[in-house]
């Protein structure tokens, strides 16, 4: 399992209408999706999120598939 360190609160922004907003990390368990407060549009948690910690969750999965190359290489 691949853990990203999450910050209680997590800055989102809707793809729709750019407008910007924060939701307390707990709150993301289990959802796929959100509604934007403003305009309601319904958009995939990880659209919504700021680049900043998407490139976490990128560099946290890079990471991961690097170090289990590397133990799949070792075996050999």
């Amino acid at each position: 399992m691949i853990h990203v360190r999450m910050p209680e609160l997590v800055s989102l922004s809707c793809p729709a209408c750019r407008e910007g907003f924060e939701l307390q990390a707990k709150l993301l368990n289990d959802r796929r999706e959100l509604h934007c407060p403003s305009c309601g549009q319904a958009s995939g948690i990880y659209e919504m999120l700021n680049s900043r910690l998407r490139r976490r969750f990128y560099q946290a999965v890079r990471d991961e598939m690097e170090n289990r190359i590397h133990l799949l290489q070792r075996e050999k």
